[in-house]
């Protein structure tokens, strides 16, 4: 018999589509391979102070709560899954990740996994990181206006977010 292999499972519910069912289905799946999760809350992640003591990091949530869940990780060297659960999902769809639960089960416990840079910005005493990339201006104004549209109108909150913008600058 396979040892028990360990997991966390880093969740953020107030994420955009979050699906109760498919990751209990997800998770259900995995314990069935010989795994056994521990869930953790994305705001108490930094309680977590030996990741070594799991061979894969499972984050549930947006492109937000992934980059956050990286951040933490990122000189850990363990594996990171993604389940998506943000409202765009950006990072999961730009990986071609299985949408089914089962199928993204079975793709973690078989230890599939692809590099990604993460780069950092430090402007004075601000630093800040990103994956898939970083905006500013018109850029930076929609996403900061659509976190407050995301939660009733899903994508559509981009949308109504560009929108909104009606008159973005020019620069020279």
């Amino acid at each position: 018999l396979e040892a028990l292999r360990r997991g966390l499972l880093v969740y953020n519910f107030r994420s955009g589509s979050h699906n109760p069912l498919a990751l209990e289905t997800f998770s259900r799946t995995l314990e069935g391979l010989g795994w056994t999760l521990e869930w953790c809350d994305l705001n108490a992640l930094e309680t977590w102070r030996n990741l070594h003591e799991f061979e894969r990091i499972i984050v549930s949530g947006g492109d937000g709560t992934v980059s956050a869940v990286v951040r933490w990780v990122r000189h850990s060297g363990i594996p990171l899954m993604i389940f998506p659960g943000g409202t765009g999902n950006l990072v999961f769809q730009n990986l071609r990740l299985p949408r089914h639960p089962v199928e993204l089960a079975e793709l973690c416990h078989r230890g599939y996994w692809e590099t990604f840079d993460w780069v950092e910005l430090t402007a004075g005493e601000i630093k800040s990181g990103f994956l898939l990339m970083a905006g500013a201006g018109f850029d930076a104004d929609l996403i900061r206006e659509s976190e407050s549209l995301k939660a009733s109108l899903g994508v559509m909150g981009y949308l109504l977010a560009a929108l909104k913008q009606h008159s973005p600058q020019e620069s020279e």
